[in-house]
């Protein structure tokens, strides 16, 4: 299998629902995209957090925390410095992302504007969170 990557430095803020239908802004940082015959098979983000908005993503259960990630809770952080943590985009979404769409910048577009809607499809279920740590 032959994959092409995409990346794309940013500095966009990116807008989750949480289950209470509260909002939580992230600042996207980085944005890369795994293709294959013209199909995203990934689809991964770094994000800058404050320390507040990481401790409710945590304590709320905002993400899927893996497990290498939740002793890292246990170290204090710098209050004074954002968090960076990396995330992927469910395989579920993958497909819809993708439809109709012929480049990867639209999809990347796409992203932005479901992040915005009043009713956003991605941010139901926020993606999983792969790993934190501070920049």
């Amino acid at each position: 299998m032959t994959y092409t990557n995409f990346e794309y430095e940013l500095d966009e803020p990116f807008i989750f629902m949480s289950p209470d239908q509260t909002r939580f802004g992230v600042q996207v940082v980085t944005a890369s995209f795994k293709e294959n015959d013209g199909e995203i098979v990934e689809c991964r983000f770094e994000v800058r957090v404050t320390p507040e908005i990481y401790m409710r993503i945590h304590h709320e259960a905002l993400f899927n925390l893996s497990p290498e990630v939740s002793p890292s809770l246990t170290q204090p952080f710098d209050l004074n410095k954002p968090i960076q943590i990396e995330l992927a985009l469910h395989a579920n979404y993958l497909g819809s992302l993708s439809d109709g769409v012929s480049s990867i910048d639209e999809v990347l577009n796409r992203l932005f504007v479901w992040s915005r809607a009043d009713d956003p499809a991605l941010t139901r279920q926020p993606s999983c969170l792969l790993k934190a740590g501070m920049p």
